[in-house]
């Protein structure tokens, strides 16, 4: 067994490093939002994935860490729950965004997809990182466990979409990858989406229970 000293040495340095984790994958996706807004507003939905989307495919990938700290036990988020969130979207960087037609790169659909993905990420990992340095403000937890009822159903229905979408094209690029991604749509997404919602409700409803204030 570890001695005391070593634990809190080896505490520290797993809450060091959650701490920078955090912050930079807030910082990452804050380029990534500030570009789509910027590329929008200046050229049009069409040009925000020749602008940010390699950009982001790397960024989303940095994301698959989680699973390893989810595995190894560093963090208490549950394995599958992890697992799920981070391939769905690594599906849609690489394999469909990277094979896709133009078409659903310069979709308006891709837009609101990275815009909920990244406003997303930017409140929660800037959440994780001022919750491994006390208790966060009451105002990032409410962001955090509440934009989810508008964030989720537009970050969902644009990536079905942008699945949907490139369905065609893909079986002309590989019979296989479209047989796949298929499955993906109709028995991954269509319950799944109604599995993730459920579970970030019992976590609002875990956490903001805790932070009602004590009647007398």
């Amino acid at each position: 067994m570890a001695s005391p000293a070593k634990q809190r040495r080896e505490l520290k340095l797993k809450a060091n490093y959650l701490l920078a984790y955090n912050t930079l994958s807030s910082a990452l996706w804050a380029v990534v939002l500030v570009r789509t807004i910027l590329t929008n507003i200046r050229e049009g939905p069409e040009k925000v994935y020749g602008a940010v989307g390699d950009y982001t495919k790397w960024t989303q990938t940095v994301a698959a860490m989680e699973i390893v700290h989810a595995l190894v036990g560093m963090v208490r988020t549950p394995l599958t729950t992890t697992v799920v969130q981070v391939a769905s979207r690594l599906n849609l960087v690489w394999p469909i965004l990277h094979l896709c037609p133009e078409s659903m790169r310069t979709s308006p659909a891709y837009t609101t997809m990275l815009l909920a993905w990244s406003i997303t990420e930017v409140i929660r990992y800037t959440y994780y990182a001022r919750n491994l340095q006390g208790e966060p403000p009451a105002w990032l937890t409410t962001l955090r466990y509440n934009t989810f009822f508008v964030l989720y159903p537009v970050g969902i229905s644009s990536e079905a979409w942008e699945i949907y979408g490139s369905l065609g094209e893909l079986e002309g690029v590989s019979g296989l990858v479209a047989v796949v991604e298929k499955v993906v749509l109709y028995g991954i997404y269509v319950p799944g989406a109604y599995v993730m919602y459920t579970h970030m409700m019992h976590q609002r409803r875990k956490v903001m229970r805790g932070k009602k204030p004590m009647r007398n």
